[in-house]
């Protein structure tokens, strides 16, 4: 009789317990929802008004960067986004996941337009007339791998694989409006400009060769071209020359993010901040040539910039420590406190 008694106490005990850890951690995971987090990928809109967070769960969240309001939350990828990208229009948003699956959102609805599977994308691109999506597919080759370019009609048309051969990798994909062409950047900056059937080949590295490219942003006449590479620098072409117009260290670290004002005077970047993965802001004019800082925190990280129609810089920040995501502008011209350097 004792000795059940012991057992039901002991038993009773353990349940208790359980129950508490149970609590415990299902606080814990709400509280640290991953899906809450900084993003595997982060993405504005063109004039800034809208960004797309892609999490690690696979969902894709839409906020207004005006009202810092929750837009809409969509649920179609099994795992991480690895990359995402706005129609010119802003009509439509891409999203490709480890899964393997890309998936064409509505972007007022929040509704899926068209699903395309067994596709590794690590870039996407939508034709300047919205008609087709381009994707560096990862295409494996034993421990090793390359990155082809394929392209498919955004209503689900088939799938059309484009040589490139002539190229390495495709690690980013550019829209040119002009004759409708496109063009990829691979390892080495290497650049690789597809028009009708006509290919060009581009060095861009020069004496001074980049690094791994980390960031690339497009000006809004398609004149500019800004490069940011692993290493913290940065350099702007000329696309009708191909000349070099300036290049300069933004960082000591690398840089993540980079974009045009409407403008074009302006280039916004993101860089790493120290070994912990803080975050900085700075902008660079580049009619003066000279470069601003407008924001850094150790402990911050900055998914992403864009800049408003009212001429701010946009930003999306997370603050891992806490779990705690905000939507932070600045004015440009930056401050006499910021100051231009």
């Amino acid at each position: 009789m004792i000795r059940r008694q012991i057992l039901y106490r002991r038993c009773r005990f353990f349940l208790r317990a359980g129950s508490l850890i149970l609590v415990a951690f299902v606080a814990f995971w709400l509280l640290f929802d991953p899906a809450r987090d900084s993003g595997s990928t982060v993405v504005f809109s063109a004039d800034g008004a809208v960004v797309a967070v892609g999490g690690y769960d696979g969902t894709v969240r839409l906020w207004d960067t005006r009202t810092e309001s929750l837009l809409w939350t969509a649920r179609g990828h099994d795992d991480a986004i690895d990359c995402a990208v706005f129609s010119p229009s802003r009509r439509m948003l891409a999203a490709a996941s480890r899964d393997g699956k890309t998936i064409v959102w509505d972007v007022v609805s929040g509704c899926a337009i068209s699903v395309r599977r067994g596709l590794h994308a690590k870039c996407l691109q939508f034709s300047h007339d919205e008609e087709d999506i381009f994707a560096g597919k990862w295409k494996s080759q034993g421990n090793l791998g390359t990155r082809t370019l394929q392209r498919w009609k955004v209503n689900s048309g088939p799938e059309v694989p484009l040589d490139l051969r002539w190229t390495k990798n495709v690690d980013y994909i550019l829209g040119f409006s002009r004759e409708n062409g496109i063009a990829t950047i691979g390892p080495g900056s290497e650049l690789c400009i597809l028009k009708d059937a006509r290919r060009q080949v581009i060095d861009l590295d020069g004496p001074d060769s980049f690094t791994e490219v980390t960031a690339i942003a497009q000006s809004s006449d398609e004149r500019q071209l800004a490069i940011g590479d692993e290493s913290g620098g940065v350099a702007i072409w000329d696309t009708l020359t191909w000349e070099r117009k300036a290049r300069w260290k933004m960082s000591e670290c690398g840089v993540t993010s980079l974009c045009f004002s409407s403008d074009n005077r302006y280039l916004a970047g993101v860089t790493w901040v120290g070994l912990q993965g803080g975050g900085a802001v700075k902008v660079y004019d580049t009619a003066t040539s000279t470069e601003a800082l407008l924001f850094e925190d150790k402990n911050a990280h900055v998914g992403a910039v864009a800049f408003t129609p009212e001429g701010k810089v946009v930003g999306w920040l997370h603050w891992g420590r806490f779990i705690k995501n905000a939507i932070r502008s600045w004015d440009i011209p930056p401050s006499e406190k910021s100051g231009w350097r």
